[in-house]
């Protein structure tokens, strides 16, 4: 079988049939089914048998080239399985270098800065990145974790509502980059499978015909990839299914279940970040430099109007410079309204945050590690109930809010999401919640025309029945504004990056360079076209799949494993930990727990340990500990009795490698308390009145 016989079968089935168009239409539809596995199978099945019989005969995947050394592999491949990473003050040394001029400066270090740095380094593009606070420290690491192209957009495409073809085309565009993800970061990104409770045989009917045209999308874009890893395909469960799956639904439910990918949204942000530092990582890759806690404060312009770089202060020694770059690009999220306005103040703003609350409770609603998508809330919404970490995360509300740093998670949002839980699950939701948070997003209003007179008196109206119905003046728009991004460009040539979804980071990011490559001719890139989705992240790369012979996820993930157990002593729970953070770059981790023994626990209820403090200061530019114990291990965001009782420890160890004092050390533990109370004071009073 190939895909030329695939062909040649349906010329054939066509001359045969004759003119029904029927048949002719059934035909195609088989021949382009076959064709698309034939394309796979050529590449699967087809491979050559001393490719397999390496494979058979050598389970090593790489661990052993760092006692052994690197011999025979390319600098570049010696690059992708070492992982060389700067320190934060050799990035500050560079930034802060008044002789150097970057092609491109970001600020914003969320997932939209990640994927257009992502996408300038690997182009060959001299970059450089700053936030004022921590990569990845507002709404980019508050999300629901899910890798996804959007399943409610894809139903509002079919019932032909305003803007179904931009949907159409964030669903297209969703699944392709979904694709992207699992296969970019193996260790990290995975399947989490999902099942759709349906009250009648009517409905898991209907639902099953979406989520299967939604699962062909992804197939057909997946068909014409190179990628190796796909999910698997939906399938219907019965009522007793639906039991066994779930035991803690309430009632009898049939069910649809499908696939979709999960993430670890901080640390996905961090390895997108840190691989974009690298030289030589890719073939003409230029390593970018990286500065978190580095604010920016103004523009530096010409004579002309044209910004020439930015006045940026670095916050942790109060020290201000000038960074000079030929382009700036604005990836601020919700924030990006101040930075355009500083640039034009007259400009129009056009960012309206939407809160999103979601909230961790115990494993034992998805035991069986299958989640629940509930189709309609109360307000027309969806919900999902997900497994993650050994335990469940649950959310989201979706209301307009004001645009803050370090947003609480409000107590009536909390207390929604547990009443519309409580309709499908047995047992108190808010009693067994164990964390919360909230990720502000920043959805994008079109530019309108000034409103006339009429049209403001119908606005004012609306706010007051609004007022006396006492709801959110918004709550319907935020739930109807579109998750596509928007790429502005300014007079003075800022480039603003506006919304988007984290799924499409990385396309995002491609359209970005596209643009500030059309808009500035005197940038030259070693790869005029993006390379971006051929190179995976670091710690992804094995001495296997570096000389062509591709594992997939479990070939990865266990043997690693597996080493780790054996020869640093640590338990199963860590070590998969381990691999599943930092993948390949794991045995850096442990290998540095064997200074001090670092390899202890940080707590006996997580499977952290205390060499990943270390390895986050020295590498992954940590400079407190709630960059630690929020963003480097997220213990923040899943366990918060537990983040609390770790800070002192984080706080020792950190003391320990970055010479603290006391009185620096205690000063950092308030902080990190402060904002742990901060995420959810109302789950936090409840459990320390049960104290």
């Amino acid at each position: 079988v190939s895909t030329q016989s695939t062909w040649g079968y349906t010329i054939l089935m066509f001359r045969l049939l004759g003119k029904n168009f029927y048949k002719m239409l059934g035909c195609g539809a088989v021949g382009c089914g076959l064709a698309m596995w034939a394309k796979r199978s050529d590449f699967q099945y087809f491979a050559s048998s001393e490719k397999k019989e390496a494979k058979s005969k050598d389970k090593q995947f790489g661990y052993d080239m760092y006692n052994k050394g690197i011999k025979g592999l390319t600098t570049i491949q010696q690059k992708k399985l070492l992982a060389p990473l700067k320190s934060r003050e050799e990035h500050l040394k560079l930034l802060a270098d008044p002789k150097k001029t970057f092609d491109v400066l970001i600020i914003g270090g969320g997932c939209n800065g990640a994927g257009v740095m992502f996408d300038a380094a690997t182009r060959g593009l001299n970059c450089a990145l700053i936030d004022k606070g921590d990569f990845a420290s507002g709404t980019s690491s508050r999300s629901t974790k899910l890798i996804h192209g959007g399943i409610r957009y894809l139903e509002e495409v079919f019932k032909l509502e305003r803007g179904f073809k931009e949907k159409w085309h964030l669903v297209v565009e969703g699944l392709d980059e979904r694709n992207f993800m699992l296969n970019t970061v193996p260790y990290m990104n995975k399947k989490v499978e999902m099942a759709i409770p349906c009250s009648n045989i009517f409905k898991m009917v209907y639902f099953y015909a979406g989520v299967c045209l939604y699962h062909f999308l992804s197939f057909f874009k997946w068909s014409f990839s190179n990628y190796s890893y796909r999910l698997p395909r939906p399938k219907i469960l019965l009522q007793k299914e639906m039991k066994e799956i779930c035991p803690m639904l309430k009632g009898d439910f049939y069910g649809v279940q499908f696939c979709e990918g999960q993430m670890n949204d901080a640390r996905l942000a961090l390895q997108t970040l840190l691989t974009s530092t690298i030289d030589e990582y890719h073939q003409g890759m230029k390593g970018g430099v990286l500065g978190n806690y580095v604010e920016f404060l103004e523009f530096v312009k010409d004579p002309a109007g044209k910004i020439i770089g930015a006045k940026v202060q670095d916050k942790l020694k109060n020290k201000e410079f000038i960074i000079k770059a030929k382009v700036v690009i604005n990836c601020t999220g919700p924030f990006a309204d101040e930075v355009r306005i500083k640039d034009d103040p007259k400009c129009e703003r056009r960012i309206i945050g939407s809160r999103g609350v979601h909230l961790i409770l115990p494993h034992q609603y998805t035991e069986k590690n299958v989640g629940i998508l509930i189709p309609k809330t109360s307000d027309g919404r969806i919900m999902f109930v997900l497994p993650y970490q050994q335990l469940t995360i649950a959310g989201t509300t979706d209301h307009e809010c004001k645009i803050e740093d370090a947003p609480a998670a409000p107590a009536e949002d909390i207390k929604e999401i547990a009443k519309e839980l409580e309709k499908y699950f047995t047992g108190n939701i808010e009693q067994t919640c164990q964390a919360a948070w909230n990720g502000i997003r920043p959805l994008v209003l079109s530019k309108s025309e000034p409103p006339t007179k009429l049209g403001k008196i119908w606005s004012s109206i609306k706010s007051r029945l609004n007022s006396l119905r006492k709801k959110n003046s918004s709550g319907v728009v935020t739930k109807s504004l579109t998750r596509s991004h928007v790429v502005e460009v300014s007079k003075s040539g800022l480039i603003s990056l506006l919304g988007g979804k984290w799924t499409a980071y990385r396309k995002m990011g491609e359209e970005t360079i596209d643009i500030a490559l059309k808009n500035h001719p005197e940038i030259v890139p070693i790869q005029i076209e993006s390379v971006s989705r051929e190179v995976k992240l670091i710690g992804s790369y094995t001495e296997k799949i570096l000389t062509s012979i591709e594992p997939d996820i479990a070939e990865f993930i266990v043997p690693y494993t597996n080493f780790l157990k054996n020869t640093y002593g640590l338990d199963w729970d860590t070590c998969n930990h381990l691999v599943e953070c930092y993948g390949t770059l794991s045995v850096k981790v442990a290998e540095m727990g064997l200074e001090g023994h670092l390899n202890e626990k940080l707590h006996k209820d997580i499977p952290c340990i205390k060499a990943q403090v270390v390895y986050a200061v020295r590498k992954e530019l940590a400079t407190n500990v709630k960059d630690v114990v929020f963003r480097r291990l997220g213990v923040g965001f899943t366990n918060q009795r537990v983040a609390a009782e770790i800070i002192p420890v984080v706080a020792e160890v950190m003391a320990a490698e970055l010479s603290w004092g006391t009185k620096v050390k205690d000063a950092e533990i308030e902080a990190a308390t402060r904002a742990i109370k901060t995420l959810a004071q109302t789950i936090l009073n409840f459990y320390l009145s049960n104290d």
